[in-house]
């Protein structure tokens, strides 16, 4: 019930919007833009959460308050930064001038955020975009790396928060095999990992139900390690695996190959978003949480189709033939 909850509704979504192929296409760029307007204002709500003093805490673990879960909250980030990019190599003249500024207040948001996921994907994905975008030539490609760079240096000579981050992170990997590893964020993602393994190995066909994961997770954390967690496996093909064995990785893999393919086709913009919520799912179930599937959902809509179904007229409305 908990996964019907979350994906359902976002389910019908394609279904739904594929109605209208034309205001898509017409339209996706000023529907991608609105990531970056919502990034801005979260990079905002960062700033002052930062100010008022709560990353104190980030050196012991912690994370900001932020509105979602602090993981998604930093893959949203990511996306507006990709797609503040992309609008800010189309722009011109000022509105050129305007956009840098915004870029800068993305950048800054999401290192000051400081969590990892958002932050290695963010640079992959910008590097990435950097090469293929048609409209970047070999010295823009190399501008945008050293830009990239300087920025990072910056923010992490200047912020606190990336740098006692940095710190939690070392004292994590050195706990692995402590009696207090519970305690730290990432021994506990890779125990999660390791009995999701455990679970698809025991039931390698079919898993244990993608509804029943969690419940298994949770009786084989309490059997092994005398600890109640309802924690999901911290890789979502994984979780996939625990669930729906090899007939389910298979099926799911070969949607997600489809996919990618059309993405690829649509626009190089389109295939590197595509990528970045794919490089989260290596860390995180983000195709099985609220926010992570209906943005996905929304990125693989908004490329727009390159002409009108049978049953739609020229203004992407219903014709007398269905």
């Amino acid at each position: 019930m908990s996964l019907l909850r979350v994906n359902l509704p976002y389910l019908v979504m394609p279904l739904a919007m594929s109605v209208w192929p034309s205001f898509l296409k017409t339209y996706s760029l000023k529907i991608l833009e609105q990531f970056i307007w919502a990034g801005a204002l979260l990079s905002l709500y960062v700033f002052f959460l930062v100010l008022s003093g709560e990353g104190a805490e980030l050196g012991k673990g912690g994370y900001l308050p932020v509105p979602v879960h602090h993981v998604r909250t930093s893959l949203f980030l990511a996306v507006a930064v990709i797609a503040g990019w992309n609008r800010l190599i189309i722009s011109k003249n000022k509105r050129r001038i305007f956009y840098l500024g915004i870029m800068l207040l993305l950048l800054a948001g999401i290192h000051l955020l400081a969590v990892r996921t958002g932050i290695i994907l963010m640079y992959i994905s910008s590097i990435l975009l950097f090469f293929l975008h048609p409209d970047f030539r070999n010295r823009q490609r190399w501008a945008g790396v050293g830009l990239l760079l300087m920025v990072f240096v910056v923010i992490y000579l200047s912020a606190p928060t990336l740098s006692d981050k940095l710190q939690y992170w070392k004292e994590d990997w050195q706990s692995f095999d402590s009696y207090s590893w519970m305690h730290y964020s990432d021994a506990m993602r890779w125990k999660t990992n390791k009995i999701g393994w455990k679970i698809f190995l025991d039931h390698p066909l079919l898993g244990v139900g993608m509804g029943d994961v969690r419940e298994e997770m949770t009786l084989q954390f309490l059997q092994r390690e005398n600890l109640y967690t309802d924690h999901y496996p911290h890789n979502f093909w994984i979780t996939i695996m625990a669930g729906t064995g090899v007939v389910g990785f298979l099926l799911v893999n070969i949607a997600l190959i489809c996919i990618g393919i059309q993405m690829w086709k649509a626009d190089p913009v389109w295939f590197v978003l595509y990528m970045t919520f794919l490089g989260s799912c290596i860390v995180e179930t983000t195709l099985l949480s609220s926010l992570g599937v209906i943005s996905f959902v929304l990125i693989t809509l908004l490329p727009g189709r390159s002409k009108m179904p049978s049953y739609l007229n020229s203004e992407g409305l219903f014709s007398d033939k269905l």
